[in-house]
């Protein structure tokens, strides 16, 4: 073990393998941010400031066709104030951003595995009583 390191900080460490973020800046404004550990879990990390004035909402995660991937909704519990939402944060059950060819970073319309990653295919998509209200692409940082 490295000079400084105690074992209680070494468990603590862990090394990320995949980052991403979705960028809300019409309407609604807001953030998503999305990193994997190196065990595969996914974790989320978010804000919005303005425009969630209907709460509540649906979160998705879609393909560029509009086809839901997953409905994210209730591991969020989302709590809105302010026309906005107070930071949140949550780990996503059986969600990978690049595992495996069931990653989202590796969705197109067809659901087609692709060797290289392809930003702005996925995004979350947000929903008001059935209807797509806002919409951002999930992109690797």
């Amino acid at each position: 073990m490295a000079k400084g390191i105690t074992p209680e900080l070494a468990r603590l460490e862990l090394q990320l393998f995949a980052m991403s973020r979705a960028i809300f800046d019409g309407g609604v404004r807001g953030f998503m941010g999305f990193t994997q550990d190196e065990y595969g879990d996914t974790y989320v990390i978010s804000i919005f400031t303005d425009e969630l004035i209907n709460p509540p909402y649906q979160f998705y995660i879609s393909d560029s066709c509009e086809n839901v991937i997953r409905n994210i909704t209730k591991y969020l519990n989302v709590e809105y104030a302010d026309n906005g939402s107070k930071p949140f944060s949550a780990k996503l059950n059986n969600f990978n951003l690049d595992c495996d060819k069931n990653g989202i970073l590796f969705t197109n319309c067809n659901s087609q595995y692709h060797l290289k990653k392809r930003a702005n295919i996925v995004e979350v998509a947000i929903y008001d009583d059935g209807n797509n209200y806002a919409e951002a692409p999930i992109s690797p940082i």
